[in-house]
């Protein structure tokens, strides 16, 4: 099957699976809330009025920059474009993850994948909330992929920049970005996207002068993590509650750049980077999982039987433990599960390294007693 071939097979079917969600979730009575609290959130901004501590919005104040044409809207009519958008990103991301992998994982495997990507919990707790998160989760996806393939300067700078809109999602990920755009002598992204944060930030102060001290305010109240009357979320229980600390998974850190450094960039450390990255971040809810759709897509990359393994637990993991009270353990099954699949390939490596160099000492013999 040709690569074009595939692709718009696995593009066809997609787009099928998206039209019947879009169709079962309309017959459904759902209020995007947390979209809703985003409207409610640009509208005071449009006023110049402080939002943070007002209603549940704990992001950045340029987000309001994206909704605004939504605030001249019915409901309705906004909130659907909102959910097909958040379709379309989820969408994206597993085409990006399996176009950056190419031909390494076979069609059967990328469309079972596929799917369970657009139907995972992580997935569906987004449409039915209208979170950001899949398009923060798109942008990164879209940043690292263009950052591969060396596109044009401003794709990955846009990028970043709708990256930072949930830095605790995305700051490790970022970081090897930022350094692998160094190491390529392109600089200039890193520069466009510091600029490009330069003028929101300048842009936000203007208009609301005291927009930072009430976004830490917002974020040290912990409200976000709801258990309070009145508020969307229940209570929150992430790493830190079950008395594990984040501090311990540092040298995860260390690892994932130096596994950059050694290995360069490629699906294999940035899916490592986005769950190192869940470990040590003290919060991150079932909806941030959008993020882990290109490690399981590379877990979809099976060799031997051991990776089918692998594959299987992670698939469990991600569909059964977002619906529990343990979801905070995700990333680090699949952390593990990477981790594995890493050694696994070190191990094929040496094997491959073995064979090579035996079959030349034999050519070598060969020619010796010719």
């Amino acid at each position: 099957m040709s690569k074009y071939l595939r692709n718009s097979i696995i593009a066809l079917l997609l787009l099928t699976l998206a039209a019947l969600i879009i169709t079962g979730m309309r017959a459904l009575p759902l209020k995007l809330l947390d979209f809703e609290n985003y409207l409610s959130a640009t509208r005071m901004l449009q006023q110049r009025q402080n939002p943070y501590g007002v209603v549940e919005f704990f992001s950045l104040p340029w987000l309001a920059l994206l909704l605004l044409p939504l605030t001249i809207l019915p409901l309705d009519i906004s909130a659907s474009i909102w959910f097909l958008g958040n379709l379309i990103c989820i969408e994206g991301s597993v085409l990006l993850a399996l176009h950056w992998l190419g031909d390494r994982v076979s069609p059967p495997k990328l469309l079972f994948v596929a799917f369970t990507s657009t139907l995972m919990p992580g997935s569906i707790f987004a449409y039915i909330t209208g979170q950001v998160t899949p398009l923060v989760a798109a942008a990164l996806l879209s940043a690292a992929y263009s950052i591969s393939s060396s596109t044009y300067l401003w794709l990955p700078a846009v990028s970043l920049l709708l990256s930072a809109l949930k830095p605790n999602i995305t700051a490790l990920p970022v970081l090897i970005c930022v350094l692998e755009l160094i190491r390529r002598r392109r600089r200039g992204v890193p520069a466009l996207t510091f600029v490009g944060l330069l003028v929101l930030c300048g842009l936000a102060q203007f208009w609301l002068p005291d927009w930072f001290p009430s976004l830490i305010e917002a974020w040290k109240t912990g409200s976000y993590r709801g258990g309070e009357r009145g508020l969307l979320s229940p209570g929150y229980i992430g790493l830190g509650e079950l008395g594990i600390p984040q501090w311990i998974f540092l040298p995860l850190a260390a690892y994932v750049v130096w596994r950059w450094y050694a290995r360069g960039f490629n699906p294999e450390v940035f899916s490592l980077a986005i769950c190192v990255n869940l470990l040590l971040v003290p919060y991150s809810r079932s909806y941030d999982f959008v993020v882990l759709i290109l490690p399981l897509t590379y877990l979809a990359d099976v060799k031997n039987k051991w990776d089918y393994g692998l594959l299987a637990v992670s698939l469990l993991n991600i569909l059964i433990l977002p619906f529990t009270t343990f979801s905070a353990i995700t990333p680090a099954i699949l952390t593990l599960a990477l981790l594995l699949k890493t050694r696994s390939l070190l191990d094929l490596e040496h094997k491959e390294e073995i064979r090579s160099d035996n079959r030349i000492e034999s050519k070598e013999r060969v020619a010796n007693i010719s």
